[in-house]
């Protein structure tokens, strides 16, 4: 397998998610609406597989305490008031049509009372619904188009108002004032690919329900997400709009929430859990109660692009096994700026089981007739993707036995390809996204629930590969992660390819840490347990040893059969090399004399100086000496001929 050159575009997390930019084009949403056809219609009247182990949730309105309404009422009421006032600047009209919020608030239990159920169903509508039924404004929006932020430019924060955007990133980890200056109907520059906007596309496209899964989000975000969906999709294909709240505390995402929802949207429902679940066991929850035919999921921060929807539809609706991933732009967490990305991109993932953004290879390239085609992508991010209804659960829909969030897209795209499905990025749509640097909430028992869920996804699915994984994340060999039965039942039966295949024939670009190394893992001294070790230092800095920790990183080293004694960071490697009687650490390269070395028994011997590798005690580095098997000589790997 030959490798390639990453390219970062999107910086999300603490993981491989960097920035890029692309052309803005001009282009115009295509408002036509057609009525859906029958013939998908026929694939989707089969009830989805009934998940077990979903916890108990409630619909919104049965969370109303019926002897506290009428307080409420009132104070929903002025709650969207001064919401309203708040957000306008002088010259915005956004809103400005909630002025008769008085009335809608009072009668919203009476229009709503017919969609109150002691639970979430999953049974699909057989009634052809009417294009009544899909109008999801009540009313016209009203905005200014030379308001904050409109076509997606970039937001200024003055000089007095730097306490209360501070404020706004210790709660929410972005700049939340920018956010709320903006209008919810916000415009934004069309980033697609030229052609796309005269793509035509089938008359009888599935419908789909959009899942939006939340936890004390910020007002503005969460609603902008909705209205975007709104303004920018054809009301025919959207089936209702799902808004799972997983336990916020926020007083405003509670009763003030659904006043606005109830008095303003229609087709919009929120589900509250009971518990703090996460985000896997939230999306399972949105999906059980889901009648669209597709499941469109989004994250809580988003804004969608003109003509998004259609082309994800239309593979769906071609071939009901491809998971259909949106181009995710870039919305600036600093200043609310929307930028676009370049398309030609694919998701990867490294030993460490991390995501990863890579450029399109040039094989990939060539399958394409041009930058409108989709692409195949062995990963997907995870957050923003659409997937036909019953596909998702008949293929395994998420690992229940994975907690909160982390390693349920890495499984997903495993799952979907070894068994038999599709991943493709459609370059015609395009998704904006809040990259937040830090999570603004705390996960329910930790981190630990990050590894729990990677641990389940080697095991299940990497096979003997799981050893390069162990190489950089050796804790995972030995977390108790949980019964996986259900899991390699779930393979067996769909009998599901193994993941040499997915290797060789959707993911040949990956390379093996070390490449062809032969001897790898830690370098220890037998005498006093210390390891080599780079301590984080880049090119240039000196070699040195500490403990041994047996957690890889630093301490993860591949002698390959160049001779080159490689560190395992796979994005910047760097080698060892004797420079006179320093050893530093440099830039790999195979022609040079002075970055070669093999094993003499216990000892790393420098092949051109015929000297062997000795630490110094006392300044915690190395140097090249004679041979005589001291015991500063010894140096042992932990793995042989893999």
């Amino acid at each position: 397998m030959q490798g390639f050159t990453s390219t970062k575009i999107h910086q999300a997390r603490t993981q491989s998610r960097e920035e890029g930019q692309a052309n803005v084009l001009p282009g115009n949403l295509n408002g036509v609406r057609l009525p859906r056809g029958q013939t998908h219609q026929k694939q989707h009247q089969q009830e989805p597989t009934v998940l077990e182990k979903i916890p108990k949730i409630e619909e919104s309105q049965n969370q109303e305490n019926e002897d506290s309404n009428k307080d409420k009422d009132e104070d929903d009421k002025n709650w969207l008031k001064q919401y309203i006032g708040n957000v306008k600047s002088p010259t915005s009209s956004e809103d400005s049509d909630l002025h008769n919020a008085d009335q809608k608030i009072k009668v919203m239990k009476e229009e709503n009372k017919d969609s109150i159920k002691p639970k979430v169903t999953v049974k699909t509508e057989q009634v052809q619904p009417s294009r009544k039924e899909f109008d999801f404004e009540t009313e016209p929006v009203a905005r200014d188009p030379n308001g904050p932020g409109e076509n997606g430019q970039a937001v200024s924060i003055k000089e007095n108002e730097k306490k209360e955007e501070t404020e706004g990133y210790n709660q929410h980890a972005f700049n939340e004032l920018a956010s709320r200056k903006i209008s919810l109907h916000r415009s934004i520059p069309d980033t697609r690919e030229p052609g796309c906007a005269v793509k035509k596309y089938p008359n009888d496209l599935p419908t789909t329900t959009i899942v939006i899964c939340f936890h004390n989000e910020a007002w503005s975000t969460l609603l902008r997400t909705v209205h975007s969906v709104i303004d920018r999709s054809p009301a025919h294909l959207l089936r209702e709009i799902l808004l799972i709240d997983d336990y916020s505390t926020h007083d405003y995402l509670k009763s003030k929430l659904q006043a606005y929802v109830s008095s303003r949207l229609r087709k919009v429902r929120i589900i509250r859990t009971n518990k703090r679940e996460g985000l896997i066991r939230a999306r399972l929850i949105g999906a059980r109660a889901a009648k669209g035919d597709v499941i469109t999921f989004l994250d809580a921060h988003c804004e969608t692009n003109v003509g998004w929807l259609e082309p994800l539809l239309s593979r769906i609706h071609s071939d009901r096994t491809i998971v259909a991933v949106p181009v995710i732009d870039i919305i600036n967490a600093k200043n609310f700026r929307y930028s676009g990305t370049p398309s030609g991109v694919i998701g990867g993932f490294s030993w460490d089981m991390q995501f990863s953004w890579h450029s399109l290879p040039y094989s990939r390239q060539k399958e394409r007739n041009d930058k409108t085609d989709p692409i195949r992508t062995p990963t997907m991010a995870g957050g923003l993707f659409s997937i036909d209804r019953k596909y998702f659960f008949e293929s395994g829909s998420y690992d229940e036995g994975m907690d909160v969030w982390g390693g349920e897209n890495l499984e997903m795209s495993f799952r979907i390809w070894q068994c038999g499905g599709k991943l493709e990025i459609l370059p015609c749509s395009r998704v904006g996204h809040v990259f937040r640097t830090r999570f603004p909430y705390s996960f329910p028992g930790g981190y630990t629930e990050v590894s729990v869920n990677l641990a389940r996804v080697v095991r299940v699915w990497m096979d003997d590969y799981k050893t390069f994984v162990y190489m950089k994340r050796p804790d995972l060999k030995t977390l108790q992660y949980g019964d996986i039965k259900s899991r390699l039942d779930l393979r067996k039966r769909l009998k599901c390819k193994g993941f040499k295949w997915y290797l060789d024939n959707i993911y040949p670009e990956q390379t093996l840490p070390g490449g062809d190394a032969k001897v790898y893992g830690e370098i220890a001294n037998p005498s006093n347990r210390m390891c080599i070790d780079t301590m984080g230092r880049g090119m240039g800095g000196a070699l040195g040893y500490s403990l041994c920790h047996g957690m890889g990183g630093n301490q993860l080293f591949f002698l390959t059969a160049s001779g080159q004694l490689q560190s395992s960071d796979e994005a910047n490697p760097v080698c060892v090399e004797a420079m006179g009687e320093e050893i530093l650490l440099m830039g790999c390269d195979t022609n040079s004399e002075s970055a070669q070395w093999t094993t003499m028994g216990k000892s790393i011997y420098h092949k051109a100086r015929k000297k062997c590798l000795e630490s110094n005690a006392k300044t915690g580095t190395f140097t090249l000496k004679t041979c005589f098997g001291s015991a500063a000589q010894e140096w042992v790997f932990s793995n042989k001929h893999r």
